[in-house]
């Protein structure tokens, strides 16, 4: 949907889709407020980070997290 699920707890994780040709990854954080985890263009399938999100690799042995659309 375009805003917060309204049974939204801490970790819940929902896409934003008010903005059109973009879906939104987002979490709800302790505050109940939105974090965006990533946006992706739905034309040219291009994923966004938001500059506050940074990717590191802990466990070299850890099942990689992927997301398949289509």
């Amino acid at each position: 949907g375009s805003s917060q699920p309204t049974n939204a707890t801490e970790g819940i994780i929902w896409i934003d889709n008010s903005v059109a040709g973009t879906l939104t990854m987002k979490m709800v954080d302790a505050d109940g407020d939105d974090q965006t985890l990533f946006s992706i263009n739905t034309s040219t399938n291009a994923v966004t980070l938001p500059s506050s999100v940074s990717i590191t690799e802990a466990d070299p042995s850890a099942i990689p997290f992927s997301i398949a659309l289509g």
